[in-house]
């Protein structure tokens, strides 16, 4: 993409529209293809704002109306999502969904009934790989409450709330619940990752399979690496240590 502006690809995208408006043949049709350049720019760059964070933010985040608005979003956190827990019990089905339903059992509660210690161990690796650190960093609850990550002091009112709202997700078992759905997920994902690339290698791997780890970004190349680098443990896939310093399979 160039940077993390995508300039380039914005600068392509302008550049696309000039050669069709020099083939437009009239003033009509002049105005539908800037219109079309605009809305495209403007896609392009909320996805790209989203993705580093940053759509929608305030151009002065220390404003009085900015920080009004935040503290009426913390309020109406703390006082109307009391009963985030039961909302989110529906979460428990997703590994399901996802992962479907044999490698579930397969690879999620049956290790669990047979080895709970090793199984427990392999959840908390499996989150950590993938990056989940609900119960710090409570993301789930801040976007659902809408409250931005606000690194201004403020006053004490402002400080104070930003303290309960912190600390909210632990009370109400929002982030422990939502850290355990992600991190068996993880678990599950990574187990199958494996035992799918080690038959790919072995040559028994299906079409649906194949196209399946494809689509996760995970190429001939690094499925053989995986295939090597997996290791089970008690009956539950791990990932050799040495393994996690090759970058190119733990982005994938």
């Amino acid at each position: 993409f160039g940077d993390a502006d995508l300039t380039k690809v914005l600068q392509d995208i302008s550049d696309d529209f000039a050669t069709k408006k020099a083939a437009a043949k009239s003033e009509k049709e002049l105005k539908k293809l800037e219109k079309a350049r605009e809305r495209d720019l403007s896609d392009v760059a909320a996805v790209r704002d989203r993705l580093k964070g940053v759509y929608g933010l305030p151009e002065d985040p220390t404003s009085p109306l900015v920080r009004t608005g935040q503290i009426a979003r913390q309020i109406n956190l703390l006082s109307k999502l009391s009963d985030l827990l039961t909302s989110q019990l529906p979460d428990i089905a997703r590994p399901v969904m996802t992962q479907g339903l044999l490698n579930v059992v397969k690879h999620g509660l049956t290790p669990m009934i047979r080895n709970f210690k090793t199984a427990r161990l392999s959840r908390k690796d499996a989150g950590h790989m993938a990056g989940v650190f609900e119960v710090i960093l409570n993301t789930r609850l801040s976007r659902q409450g809408d409250v931005m990550d606000f690194y201004a002091g403020g006053t004490k009112l402002e400080r104070g709330l930003k303290g309960l709202t912190d600390t909210f997700g632990l009370i109400s078992l929002s982030a422990p619940m939502n850290q355990i759905t992600k991190e068996f997920t993880a678990t599950i994902a990574r187990s199958r990752i494996i035992e799918e690339s080690i038959k790919w290698k072995n040559g028994k791997i299906s079409h649906k399979n194949r196209v399946r780890l494809n689509a996760s970004h995970i190429s001939k190349e690094i499925a053989f690496k995986l295939a090597d680098m997996g290791e089970k443990v008690n009956g539950v896939w791990f990932i050799k240590d040495a393994a996690k310093e090759d970058l190119q399979v733990m982005n994938a």
